[in-house]
């Protein structure tokens, strides 16, 4: 596995969906799209605490390092990328 360095992330991004509830199939150019919010799957070294493992989070467009370990796409980022994390309504 990949460990981040100091106040990094590892994020597993979310995959764009290439046919939606309706049943349409989005075209090519569709699935080359990259999304902006992801899973953390790994913590730095110097995390502060207020992140977890299994987060979901949206981050800005264009932050991070890619890499790619075992046929798996990653992003590493620093903390101060992330805009939000999200959560389940609690109704």
């Amino acid at each position: 596995m990949i460990k981040p360095f100091g106040n990094t992330l590892l994020v597993e991004r979310d995959r764009v969906e290439v046919e939606n509830d309706s049943g349409i199939i989005m075209p090519d150019s569709y699935k080359d799209r990259k999304l902006n919010q992801g899973i953390i799957r790994e913590l730095g070294t110097e995390q502060g605490g207020h992140l977890s493992i299994g987060d979901a989070i949206v981050f800005n467009d264009f932050a991070g390092v890619e890499v790619a370990y075992e046929g798996i796409e990653y992003l590493v980022l620093p903390e101060e990328d992330i805009i939000c994390i999200l959560t389940e309504d609690e109704d």
